[in-house]
């Protein structure tokens, strides 16, 4: 698979950039998340959705609704966006 250009200066080997160019970060503030409804919370993180497991997120519905979750924090990595990252990993 292609992968697009990350946009970043490439080096042809680490000992002929004599800096590494970083570009600066993307800032925002934002307001904290407040869980302020009482109960049990389902938590589920790293579900990399489109490439999930099925059987694995059926079993935490079950989980969540055998235990009455008043909600489910999703805790990052939900969608799995490699196309769009310059990253070189894998899946």
């Amino acid at each position: 698979m292609k992968r697009k250009a990350s946009g970043f200066p490439a080096a042809k080997h680490e000992s002929q950039s004599a800096v590494l160019e970083i570009p600066d970060p993307h800032e925002e503030t934002y307001a904290p998340f407040v869980i302020d409804t009482p109960g049990a919370w389902g938590q589920i993180s790293d579900i990399h959705c489109p490439y999930h497991d099925r059987e694995t997120l059926k079993l935490f519905v079950r989980e969540a609704r055998r235990r009455r979750a008043v909600g489910v924090l999703l805790n990052g990595d939900t969608l799995d966006c490699h196309e769009a990252t310059p990253s070189t990993a894998t899946n």
